[in-house]
């Protein structure tokens, strides 16, 4: 196991090298996480990346007494995700361009993989973005419910809460959406 600390004081101390480690060992989940919170994958990897970067450039914020560095990362990822998010919903007033899809019952014998995948994203888009973020960081992310709370200055139990009722509602709108036979 990389000491994740360790190679944070020797980036700080001038070896930049050990940086890539942390890229190499949170690129992939970062990414999952990201475009499961924004649905879109073509602008996923310039937040990763711009996530990484802030990452870098503010290393010397990161308290180890405080958090995990992938609690710390992933917090830096999900305020960026939130940003795009309100930006897109700006975007969206200004040029109101509402245009819905149309929601369709859909039954598992005739899905494909990929139009499970879209309801699947879909579903998820219709959750709250507390109990999505919540539901992504633990389910699909890795992260304890523990880490999520410390990012989130919540309690563990409140995490849960929030988890369960993510995945009752994500389970009902499946339903409503004919995913689920």
């Amino acid at each position: 196991m990389v000491n994740e600390a360790a190679i944070v004081q020797r980036v700080i101390s001038g070896d930049v090298a050990p940086f890539s480690q942390l890229v190499e060992r949170y690129q992939k989940p970062l990414f999952v996480f990201v475009r499961n919170l924004l649905g879109e994958s073509h602008i996923c990897e310039d937040l990763v990346q711009e996530t990484f970067f802030a990452a870098y450039k503010n290393l010397a914020a990161f308290d180890e007494q405080r958090s995990a560095f992938s609690t710390w990362l992933f917090t830096i990822a999900r305020n960026k995700s939130l940003n795009e998010l309100r930006s897109r919903k700006r975007r969206e007033r200004l040029t109101s361009d509402s245009a819905s899809v149309a929601n369709q019952a859909i039954s598992r014998d005739d899905i494909s993989e990929s139009e499970l995948f879209s309801s699947l994203d879909k579903a998820l888009a219709d959750l709250p973005i507390e109990e999505r973020t919540t539901f992504i960081l633990i389910e699909l992310a890795g992260l304890t419910a523990r880490e999520v709370a410390q990012m989130d200055e919540l309690k563990e139990s409140s995490v849960r809460s929030r988890l369960s009722r993510g995945r009752a509602k994500l389970r009902e709108i499946l339903d409503l959406h004919g995913g689920k036979k």
